[in-house]
């Protein structure tokens, strides 16, 4: 390598390592520690999740209990709701029947939920030696001196690539992932309160609307920053290739490098894929999560009932479909329902 690469390479790590390489500090601090500048005072506004006022009979769809009766007065005009409906995991169709009372009208009824899928995982990276039985090598001094030199320098950048890696880029977006994991583990049940729901959407919002942004402006990701490591590699990782058939210590340290570089830039592409991935995943999550926490009504359904001329009994059923699903003109009582209560205003 010459003395004019040499210099420009140790320029490089300086700018590498220099906070001025990159854009903002404050982008930096955030990207490297997500989850200390996400706000989390959530919103205490009921009527974000929950109808407003209050309804006078709610039925729940979390615990499936009734409060606080099944009967009414026949006259009466009652301000109803199911609540607790989980708009993440399916849409939720409410429909309500009223019909002369019989006795022996079917009971409350509530059916099994629907199952859903699960999560992935993540992989990682590889050296030779000196053979006994092989003569010494016969390396000239400028040729040693020189891979000696190049080595150093070589070393020096893998650990700093190797650092950047580890400690900008793995240890947050380990901690982005296990926090998108947890809040969308709260928005795939559905026995969670509506409260928890929303709270959750929001965190995820939150996360998305802080990290994303700071992430992508921080100059962590940018991928030219493997480059000058890759270009100091290849005429060193040829010079050592073309020493063969011999065998001497400095060499199979030289291979070793050699190796370890290889890996680390496998290694820190593979990072780089994953952060962008998991960054398309949150902003995906938050589009798809965040349009449907906005719309409070999601979270409960509401109606007025009552002021009937004779007995009746109220139907209320709750039926569930797949999100993914195409919703039915007509709603078969017999298929996709969840849950049944049965009022009586007599």
């Amino acid at each position: 390598m010459s003395r004019r690469r040499l210099f420009a390479f140790v320029g490089w790590l300086l700018l590498f390592l220099s906070p001025a390489c990159v854009r903002s500090q404050t982008n930096i601090a955030i990207a490297m520690r997500p989850l200390q500048y996400v706000n989390d005072t959530v919103p205490t506004n009921k009527c974000l999740y929950s109808p407003c006022p209050a309804p006078q009979l709610v039925m729940d769809a979390a615990t499936f209990g009734v409060t606080p009766s099944h009967n009414w007065p026949m006259h009466a005009r009652v301000s109803m709701a199911v609540i607790n409906l989980n708009p993440f995991t399916h849409t939720n169709r409410v429909t309500v029947v009223a019909e002369p009372f019989k006795p022996d009208a079917p009971s409350d009824r509530v059916v099994l939920p629907l199952a859903k899928p699960a999560p992935r995982p993540i992989v990682a990276a590889g050296v030779d030696s000196l053979s006994p039985f092989l003569p010494p090598c016969a390396i000239p001094d400028l040729v040693r001196n020189r891979l000696r030199t190049t080595f150093v320098h070589l070393h020096s950048a893998r650990l700093a690539v190797s650092s950047w890696i580890g400690d900008s880029l793995e240890r947050p977006l380990t901690d982005v992932r296990d926090r998108r994991f947890e809040l969308k583990a709260i928005l795939d049940r559905d026995e969670e309160q509506a409260k928890a729901l929303f709270d959750a959407a929001w965190r995820l919002h939150e996360l998305v609307k802080t990290a994303v942004p700071a992430i992508r402006r921080s100059g962590l990701l940018d991928s030219t920053r493997i480059v000058p490591l890759s270009n100091v590699l290849r005429p060193f990782e040829a010079d050592v290739q073309n020493i063969t058939g011999c065998s001497d210590p400095e060499l199979a340290s030289w291979q070793s490098e050699v190796q370890l570089t290889n890996g680390e830039l496998r290694h820190a592409r593979q990072t780089l894929g994953a952060e962008f991935e998991t960054l398309t995943a949150l902003e995906n999550d938050d589009n798809d999560t965040w349009s449907v926490a906005s719309n409070p009504r999601n979270f409960y359904y509401y109606q007025v009932i009552g002021e009937y001329s004779q007995a009746m009994n109220v139907f209320v059923r709750l039926f569930r479909f797949d999100r993914n699903e195409r919703l039915p003109v007509r709603l078969d009582p017999d298929s996709n329902l969840t849950a049944m209560w049965t009022l009586v205003f007599k």
